[in-house]
């Protein structure tokens, strides 16, 4: 009995992990798009911020764009936000001296404030679809 109900499980989270993978797929490129659409927005309700905001989504896309010419798009995380920050060091640096965070505090927001960044532009993560396969295979196999 067990092994029927792994395998219908299995079918289940492999339809609900493809299905999710489907729409990703349609997502992300909306995700970057709205992004970018939102830079006038951006600009509106936080002037002063606006143009800290516009600049790392360009960069964050320039980047990505440049990662994907050369093939090298994926596993290449930590040189992409390097890319990244130093394309904006000119103003995002100044924006945290402002704010009073120097050294090791600045460079740590400024990594964060481009991970947020990136993370808005990559979309909803699936991570309840990529879950739903290994909890279904395991909750058998330990009741």
């Amino acid at each position: 009995m067990t092994n029927k109900v792994e395998s219908f499980l299995e079918k289940i989270g492999k339809a609900a992990y493809a299905g999710a993978k489907t729409a990703l797929g349609k997502v992300l490129p909306t995700a970057v798009k709205v992004a970018e659409e939102a830079e006038p927005l951006v600009d509106l309700a936080l002037p002063l911020e606006g143009p800290i905001y516009n600049e790392v989504v360009a960069s964050v896309a320039a980047t990505e764009a440049a990662y994907a010419a050369l093939g090298t798009q994926n596993g290449t995380g930590p040189q992409k936000l390097s890319a990244v920050l130093s394309a904006c060091e000119g103003t995002l640096m100044p924006a945290l001296q402002k704010a009073g965070l120097t050294g090791t505090a600045a460079t740590e927001k400024a990594t964060a404030y481009v991970n947020a960044i990136v993370a808005i532009m990559n979309g909803p993560a699936a991570p309840a679809a990529a879950a739903a396969p290994a909890a279904a295979t395991t909750a058998p196999a330990t009741a």
